[in-house]
């Protein structure tokens, strides 16, 4: 039996030797590109699209090695001739025992070179690429158990990925867009599942319509563990340039851990740098922090936020502000916590150096459209040479601040702010903030302070009046209401020096300037307001009277025209340019563009008096004016107005003159009206009837006139 079962055995031996020689001949004389007209076919039958393919290289064994070059796929009907896709050089390797074996895939790597891609889409919503992808209506498939013959993820080894020189063109006719990407390239280490790796790649975008340019870098060090499923992106560098019609560039790096079945991620210490330019503003920032969250909960904290960041506009204007805080944001519920905001900004605009310094807490909550801040400070200075003084400071705080979008509604609490010399204070309401025109209303304090040093800091030059003392205590006090087109001041209470004013005044339209008002003075001296009188020069001789040049001047009727207002004032008791007068009103009307009318009342002297002024513009302006004073006691009123009362008596005026013109001239010329003048139980003091008699007599006859030593009866 040994001899038969020995000489079988040659036999098979024999026959596997003539079929490995078999194989190993019709390997070495198989060409590949001897069938690039039947893939061809094969892909025209499928697809209905134009297969080329250059040179295709094979080697069996011990690798499996496919080499293409040259291969391209026609474009849609309808898109043009140029292909679809291009392919410069395609290389790809397996390992052939292994995959026999132990059902393993091991590649040395894949190689792709020049692949072009144009996809589009034209104006009726159709793209060059729907015919590829469609997908076939099939019965679902019951569910089988996992099959053991498959190949499993953790026995797949490449020993690597490059691509080189790929571009992405995409033309969208329905949105008259174009981007392209270029230059497209990546290369990793060997790619073994729960094993790290390297990858760097770079790419270039364009967006034609918006004239950008992008190029991006990125490189890491990717470590992954399958068990537990953590991923660590270790040295990672992002690099991104803009050109075109933007100018900038940014730089990242940092650490990125996370973990895929939590799906919580973590970068600890990231550093992000920033440049731009456009036009003539060019900027610059550096961001520092961590960050923490997951992707389920979509909760995100960020700690150790350091923002620095600079900015230049031309050689004038330049600036740097430091941000720093921590945010806490849940995306899912839309609530956002920013905790210890510091915000320190310098910078230079024009002539003017600013500095400012803002703290505060905030929180929102985008779902609801509810917002609020807490312990906002600010302290800003400016500086230079047009500012009064050289340097002022302005220091605001708020209690709280609060935001309802949804009702329109907030409140603004605790509001101090206080500025060369003023502090005010105030609590707002706020209203109507989901419209064009909010609102806001509250209480409003502004502490004693003085006005004169105020108003010496920023015009010294208008700083003139009578007495040395007014304008040294003012306060204000007022509950305000208003908007974005209007301003109200009601229960004003103004304390100026000695008097009191109160009422209302309003601005009914900022864009008009229409003003409204009714206030109330109990007492007032205007006298020591006004300029001081200054004397005469001495020996300077008078202006000659030009009777012709002062009927040419115009009267200035543009800004009374222009007024938009409508009020009344009540004074208790005025003085002015020496003359008392009580139980003052004034009433004055006419909007923009139309007729003014003006009337003044009160007291003067043991008599009354009205004036009546009616203003009309027009191509030809027109004027009335009614005047009348009433039983005025003529010795008091000349004593305090010229210092002598020689003329006793109660007196009685009545004017009443109409007139127009645009020149002193034509007014001259149209004055037409009535005057009347009456005067009762009137005397003359220090008038002598005899002396003047006597002088006259003396003056006849030639004579000098000598006054007799003793009184003549």
């Amino acid at each position: 039996m040994a001899r038969p079962f020995k000489l079988l055995m040659i036999l098979v031996g024999l026959v596997l030797l003539v079929a490995i020689g078999a194989v190993i001949a019709v390997i070495a004389t198989f060409d590949p590109n001897d069938y690039r007209t039947q893939i061809g076919g094969l892909v025209k039958d499928k697809t209905g699209r134009e297969l080329q393919i250059g040179d295709i290289g094979l080697s069996v064994f011990p690798w499996i090695k496919v080499d293409l070059s040259k291969v391209s796929l026609s474009n849609a009907p309808g898109f043009g001739d140029q292909p679809f896709a291009e392919v410069g050089k395609a290389k790809v390797g397996v390992e052939l025992m292994p995959l026999l074996r132990q059902r393993k895939i091991v590649v040395d790597g894949l190689q792709l070179d020049g692949l072009a891609l144009n996809l589009a889409k034209n104006a009726d919503g159709k793209t060059n690429w729907e015919d590829l992808v469609k997908k076939e209506d099939k019965p679902d498939e019951p569910e089988t158990p996992e099959d053991e013959s498959k190949f499993k993820l953790e026995d797949i080894d490449i020993g690597g990925i490059e691509i080189t020189k790929a571009a992405i063109r995409y033309q969208d006719d329905q949105a008259k867009q174009a981007y392209q990407i270029s230059d497209f390239n990546l290369k990793t280490g060997a790619l073994k599942p729960g094993k790290a790796f390297d990858i760097e790649t770079s790419v270039k975008a364009a967006l034609e319509a918006q004239k950008l340019n992008v190029e991006l870098k990125l490189s890491t060090h990717v470590d992954p563990d399958l068990d537990t499923q953590d991923i660590e992106l270790s040295k990672l560098k992002l690099e991104a340039k803009l050109s075109g019609a933007q100018q900038g560039e940014a730089k990242f790096e940092g650490d990125i851990k996370g973990n895929l079945k939590t799906q919580a991620f973590e970068l600890p210490k990231l550093t992000l740098d920033v440049k731009g330019k456009s036009g003539d503003i060019e900027a610059e920032a550096t961001l520092k922090g961590s960050i923490k969250g997951d992707m389920i909960s979509q909760q995100i904290d960020v700690s150790g936020l350091d923002l620095d960041a600079k900015g230049k506009q031309g050689a004038a204007n330049s600036g740097q502000a430091k941000l720093k805080g921590a945010i806490k944001a849940n995306l899912q519920t839309q609530v956002f916590d920013l905790t210890g905001l510091d915000v320190d900004a310098k910078g230079k605009y024009g002539e003017y150096d600013i500095a400012a310094l803002l703290k505060t807490a905030a929180h929102a909550e985008l779902a609801a459209k509810l917002f609020t801040a807490k312990g906002l400070t600010l302290n800003a200075t400016v500086g230079g040479k047009a500012v009064p003084g050289g340097t002022q400071k302005v220091d605001l705080t708020v209690g709280d601040v609060k935001l309802d979008q949804a009702k329109g509604s907030g409140q603004v609490s605790s509001v101090l702010l206080k500025a060369a010399g003023l502090e005010a204070s105030t609590s707002l309401a706020l209203a109507a903030l989901d419209t064009d025109t909010p609102r806001y209303s509250g209480p409003l304090t502004v502490k004693p302070f003085n006005a004169r040093e105020l108003i010496a800091k920023f015009s010294p030059e208008s700083l003139k009046t009578a007495d040395a003392k007014a304008l040294t205590s003012v306060s204000l006090s007022s509950r305000i209401d208003g908007s974005t087109k209007s301003l109200k001041l009601d229960e004003l209470l103004l304390k100026l020096d000695q008097s009191s004013i109160s009422g209302t005044f309003n601005v009914r339209d900022f864009a008009s300037l229409a003003l409204g008002f009714a206030l109330k003075i109990d007492q007032i001296d205007a006298d020591r307001y006004l300029p001081p009188v200054a004397p005469p020069p001495a020996n300077q001789p008078a202006k000659p009277y030009n009777a012709a040049e002062l009927n040419k001047t115009e009267i200035p009727l543009d800004a009374l025209n222009d007024l938009n207002i409508d009020g009344t004032l009540s004074i208790g008791k005025l003085k002015i340019k020496g003359t008392n007068l009580s139980d003052v009103r004034l009433d004055i009307a006419g909007p923009k563009g139309a007729a003014k009318q003006a009337s003044l009342a009160g007291k003067l002297y043991g008599g009354s008096f009205t004036a009546n002024t009616r203003i009309a513009p027009g191509p030809r302006p027109t004027y009335a004016i009614k005047t009348s004073l009433q039983s005025l006691s003529l010795g008091p009123a000349l004593k305090d107005f010229m210092g002598d009362d020689k003329v006793t008596g109660i007196g009685t005026v009545n004017l009443d003159i109409t007139t127009a013109g645009k020149t002193v001239g034509d007014v001259r010329k149209a004055l037409n009206g009535d005057v009347s003048l009456n005067f009762k139980n009137g005397a003359v003091k220090g008038f002598n009837l005899g002396e003047m008699l006597r002088k006259g007599k003396a003056m006849l006859a030639g004579q000098q006139y000598v006054a007799p030593a003793e009184p003549v009866e």
